[in-house]
């Protein structure tokens, strides 16, 4: 019975081993996120405070944002509000999957924290676009 048990205690070892550099694989982040896309302005109906300063600090000056090209992202994709997100205040993203607002954007302000997985793109008050909201966006650290 005893070697029965030995038997099977190694047959367990022997199925279910894996090997310290396959476990480090299993837990890497994506490269690519998949986050729903909507856009802004620097209004204070849509900001806080009078929606001249974004949430690192960054002042908006004059109405031609667009060329900032800064976006706030939800509080569970930003370091300081999540450790374990994969974004911080200053960093650059590569867009992709609309046709509009495809490139480089810097993370300069954050979404209320009733949202997650999104992204929002800062325009001028005045801007038109042709983007369907609430599209789902690849975004990639630059």
């Amino acid at each position: 019975m005893m070697k029965f048990i030995l038997h099977l205690m190694m047959i367990f070892m022997i199925c279910f081993y894996v090997p310290e550099e396959e476990k480090t694989h299993y837990f890497k982040p994506p490269d690519q996120y998949k986050l729903k896309a909507t856009y802004y302005n620097n209004t204070p109906a849509q900001g806080w405070g009078d929606g001249q300063i974004t949430a690192s600090g960054k002042r908006l000056y004059g109405k031609n944002v667009d060329k900032l090209r800064y976006v706030a992202m939800s509080r569970d994709m930003v370091k300081k509000y999540n450790p374990d997100a994969p974004f911080d205040f200053g960093d650059t993203i590569v867009v992709k999957g609309t046709k509009v607002f495809d490139g480089h954007w810097t993370v300069e302000d954050l979404m209320n924290k009733r949202y997650q997985k999104r992204i929002d793109f800062l325009i001028s008050k005045n801007k038109k676009v042709k983007f369907k909201a609430h599209s789902i966006v690849t975004i990639e650290k630059f």
